[in-house]
């Protein structure tokens, strides 16, 4: 599987679970300030996030769609800003902002819940200001990353695991978009979203 990660308007492909540290080779999205999050939409697309509004990334020829789209329906009050994005499985993708998180169920094309991540079971104090990004590599986690540490979510047994350190390689230099090979996702119809205290979405 492999991992789209980014920083600025550069971004780069990493090989989630290799045995050794790789060298990242960043390349420069020409038509983007900045990239703040990223959603793996399919095999062949992810969705490259500034604020509010998007752009479509083709993952193997690498171009970036000419449209500027807006996502639908974000709170006012979060003022085109944002702090991550994952896609959760095939019908939930999840927005984060500061201490909030959104979730958007892509059939209904409508956010369904907006909530406090500290309201999370098992979510750790010195992580309720928010997160930096999340990424589903699709091994059956979703990975949270904050101010160098990283946190898996199993989606299996819906619990965390403690935060540990991440290399140096990506300690505060990038941020997770998702798996940008997307086969791993659940198969259609298993889309039970349920986080930590909130089981009912």
């Amino acid at each position: 599987k492999q991992v789209l990660f980014f920083s600025g308007n550069q971004l780069f492909f990493y090989p989630f679970g290799a045995a050794q540290t790789v060298q990242p080779q960043w390349y420069k999205i020409v038509g983007l300030e900045r990239i703040d999050a990223a959603v793996s939409w399919d095999e062949k697309t992810a969705l490259l996030f500034t604020g509010s509004s998007y752009r479509t990334f083709d993952i193997g020829t690498g171009v970036l769609g000419a449209d500027n789209l807006n996502w639908p329906g974000f709170p006012q009050e979060w003022n085109n800003q944002l702090d991550a994005a994952v896609r959760w499985d095939n019908q939930l993708i999840m927005f984060f902002l500061d201490n909030e998180y959104l979730v958007y169920n892509i059939t209904e094309q409508k956010f369904v819940d907006r909530n406090n991540i500290s309201n999370w079971q098992g979510w750790p104090q010195h992580w309720v200001n928010g997160i930096d990004d999340a990424f589903n590599a699709g091994d059956g986690f979703i990975y949270f990353l904050r101010a160098g540490e990283m946190m898996p979510f199993s989606l299996v047994n819906k619990t965390f695991l403690n935060p540990r350190q991440v290399t140096p390689l990506l300690n505060g230099q990038s941020a997770a978009q998702g798996n940008a090979n997307s086969s791993g996702l659940p198969a259609a119809g298993q889309s039970n979203f349920t986080t930590p205290g909130n089981a009912n979405l």
